[in-house]
């Protein structure tokens, strides 16, 4: 992201968004929801399965009900087998049921941003949302991107597999990240 719209998203932050959200209205039409800084790294799995998410709290959300979640946008290092994009909704402050999965293996390039436009744009009912990037790979490898942190409480979940749950990456590896996930809400 440019400078200038960096200090831009910035003092947008500042003056219209509430405490436990991070967000950025792009243009009149368009608000952009991240809690990503720009792309560092990316945590290098095992093979497996596993869901980079990040949750959108109705404090978030109430202000655009009615509008679509039209694009997500991910940084990606290495394409796994297989790749989807996934809307939760909530329950316990977790992700629960899913609300919407898109396939999207064959539309993304290795080492930078990809923009996914959903194919049925998802209409906000003003409730917390989880979108996550679902991955399932049969080697070592590094996928979803990542910031230098800090981490924010809502920027870096991940479900894993092997023990079934989804847990904070910093509280599985005690590292400050967010995922490069970016999603862009609008009429």
């Amino acid at each position: 992201m440019n400078k200038f719209i960096y200090l831009f998203c910035l003092a947008m932050i500042i003056t219209s968004c509430g405490d436990d959200d991070d967000c950025c209205i792009v243009d009149p039409e368009d608000t952009l929801l991240n809690y990503d800084g720009d792309n560092f790294t990316a945590p290098i799995l095992p093979p497996g399965h596993y869901v980079f998410a990040m949750r959108l709290p109705a404090t978030t959300l109430s202000r655009l009900t009615g509008q679509s979640i039209k694009s997500v946008d991910i940084y990606m290092y290495d394409i796994p087998n297989d790749v989807e994009l996934v809307i939760y909704n909530e329950s316990g402050n977790l992700p629960s049921s899913e609300l919407y999965s898109q396939n999207i293996t064959n539309t993304l390039s290795p080492n930078g941003w990809n923009s996914i436009t959903l194919g049925t744009p998802y209409i906000t009912d003003g409730t917390s949302l989880w979108i996550g990037i679902d991955i399932n790979n049969n080697q070592l490898l590094q996928s979803v991107g990542c910031d230098q942190g800090p981490a924010n409480p809502n920027g870096d979940w991940l479900y894993d597999s092997a023990d079934d749950e989804f847990i904070r990456f910093s509280n599985r590896v005690n590292d400050s990240v967010n995922w490069n996930i970016r999603v862009t809400v609008g009429e």
